[in-house]
């Protein structure tokens, strides 16, 4: 059984607002992103249960950026699911493509609202994040 959340979820990234454009600049300030600490409680609660997969936007090129920022932030993760580093589909597009392609997930932790209506429609459980 799978619980996949999407890496946004888990970290404050309001810093990188004004970057949000600039793909690179944005995806290089992740690490400075502040722990979101009840949700990642949360996890490692779950995480005796549940298999947790992160996925993410992010390109491959990130891999190493971001798992160094799980495990400093003690982020149950079994998995981490990137976009590959030329693929440059809608982030919600790419989510209900990625999260279809599991079975037996159980949740969906997710912050954005188009993505959130995409995989409902597929028939996921999803909670809703800021």
């Amino acid at each position: 059984m799978k619980i996949l959340v999407n890496l946004n979820c888990l970290g404050d990234n309001s810093h990188r607002y004004e970057a949000r454009n600039r793909y690179d600049e944005y995806d290089e300030m992740q690490p400075e992103d502040d722990p979101i600490k009840p949700l990642i409680d949360l996890l490692k609660g779950m995480s005796e249960t549940f298999e947790i997969i992160v996925y993410t936007s992010m390109r491959e090129k990130y891999r190493y950026q971001v798992e160094q920022w799980l495990t400093d932030n003690e982020v149950p993760a079994d998995d981490v699911i990137f976009r590959e580093d030329n693929d440059y589909s809608k982030n919600y597009e790419l989510f209900a493509e990625t999260i279809s392609g599991f079975d037996d997930v159980q949740l969906v932790i997710e912050s954005d609202m188009r993505t959130i209506e995409t995989i409902r429609g597929e028939g996921f459980y999803v909670l809703e994040a800021e």
